[in-house]
């Protein structure tokens, strides 16, 4: 009876001492990561087919066939714009104007090889206006009703309802920059027919944090450490069958 009881003590010391090596192992190897995600705020949006500026970019590159902008009136109540008084803008790659008494306008506040575009609302004779470029390019909006023009950048003149003086918007292989957007979530401006140009990377290999990355006194440490959690096994295992071949003989 002794024997018996002797055994299986003996036995679930041995079981124990191996499961204590194996999670002592496990510990030393184990790793403990965060998966944290971030999202920033942004002043650009795509909907369906087009992209909608809603506040300052100071750069952008758009995938298109065609510079197309549209801005829309907003209207508060009867005869009250949201948008008075305020405007849109932004630079685009172009070919210079040809009509060098043109460049001044066309280009004021852009960079070399680039051309503007503004939109606005203002208000004249009590009548509220949508204008491209400057009030004097404009179009009425109706007091009960809100509207949208649009405008295809083009040299000499843009394609739009009232023509303007525009430039030959630089599209290389599908595609242009626009910087310097200014917009408002209210007051916004839209590129038709477009999408925001994100260019496709093959990300480099991932690299290991220093605190995942094992030093080579670590390396060592940890295979000291299994060498003798395995030897402590061994060893226990030949003990327990001494001690049976003891008990057996006795």
């Amino acid at each position: 009876m002794n024997f018996i009881f002797t055994l299986v003590l003996f036995g679930t010391f041995a079981q124990r001492f191996l499961r204590h090596s194996i999670n002592a192992d496990a510990l030393i190897d184990g790793k403990d990561s965060d998966n944290l995600l971030s999202s920033d705020g942004t002043n650009v949006e795509q909907v369906d087919g087009y992209v909608k500026f809603t506040g300052y970019v100071e750069e952008i590159e758009l995938e298109l066939s065609q510079l197309k902008f549209e801005y829309c009136s907003k209207r508060i109540r009867q005869n009250e714009q949201r948008c008075m008084g305020q405007r849109v803008f932004a630079c685009y790659d172009a070919v210079n104007p040809t009509d060098t008494s043109l460049q001044e306008f066309l280009q004021d506040g852009c960079g070399p090889n680039q051309c503007r575009f503004e939109a606005g609302i203002s208000t004249l004779g009590g009548r509220n206006l949508l204008w491209f470029m400057k009030p004097e390019f404009s179009f009425d909006i109706p007091k009960e009703e809100d509207i949208c023009e649009s405008a295809k950048m083009k040299s000499p003149r843009a394609e739009a309802s009232r023509p303007f003086a525009s430039c030959k918007p630089s599209i290389i292989n599908g595609k242009i920059k626009l910087y310097g957007i200014k917009a408002t979530p209210e007051c916004f401006l839209t590129v038709k027919n477009a999408k925001i140009w994100t260019p496709t990377t093959t990300p480099p290999p991932a690299i290991p944090s220093p605190a995942t990355q094992a030093s080579p006194a670590d390396k060592c440490t940890k295979e000291e450490t299994s060498d003798a959690t395995i030897l402590w096994a061994i060893v226990g295992v030949i003990l327990f069958y001494l001690f049976i071949i003891i008990i057996a003989f006795a």
